[in-house]
């Protein structure tokens, strides 16, 4: 635990030295908005419009609850653990709605988001090119915002590590799930339809 710690307030420490640039200021608090929570609610209905109007209620359905249900542990985990935000923050950083930092919930609902529609599109994409390209821009992304979150100083170095790997296993979690049981039951309907 000492070295978790150790490795935190030093990250912690660079981070604060390199902030205060203005390009990189407006830099990370454009990145940390692609993964609040309000810009997050609009990817998810934006998305789950898109697939409804593709015809594909069920995972649109699904992507919702995967959503909320990610949105609601991650709010478990931060009110359980109770692990307070480091003392200074960036003023970019914006409104913190909540005083727990661990895990991060930019890094954590940006990976449960942006990884589980990359995983969704993926389901569907047959090109493995195409495929990889959605992946890997998913995980930047993710990535990014994480490193937003460190520089801006709203979280410590494991508040984000934590949150990029709860946030992958619920995404992983759920793209079982949808191989599982959503995409056949789709399957199946359409199966219906053409008959």
């Amino acid at each position: 635990m000492d070295a978790i710690r150790h490795l935190d307030w030093s990250v912690q420490s660079w981070f604060a030295h390199v902030r205060g640039q203005p390009v990189l200021d407006a830099l990370m608090g454009d990145i940390t908005a692609l993964g609040s929570e309000w810009v997050l609610v609009l990817v998810v209905l934006f998305s789950a419009g898109l697939l409804l109007a593709a015809q594909r209620r069920r995972t649109a359905w699904f992507l919702l609850l995967a959503a909320f249900s990610g949105a609601v542990l991650a709010r478990l985990l931060k009110d359980g653990i109770h692990r307070l935000r480091p003392p200074t923050y960036h003023a970019v950083a914006g409104w913190l709605t909540s005083p727990y930092s661990f895990p991060s919930g930019h890094s954590m609902m940006s990976a449960v988001i942006y990884l589980t529609l990359a995983l969704i599109l993926t389901a569907v994409v047959q090109r493995r090119r195409v495929q990889v390209y959605v992946i890997s821009c998913a995980l930047v992304l993710v990535g990014l915002i994480g490193l937003s979150r460190l520089y801006l100083g709203a979280h410590y170095l494991s508040d984000v590590v934590a949150g990029w790997l709860v946030g992958l296993l619920w995404a992983l979690l759920c793209r079982w799930i949808e191989a599982r049981w959503v995409l056949r039951a789709e399957r199946r309907a359409a199966e219906g339809e053409i008959l």
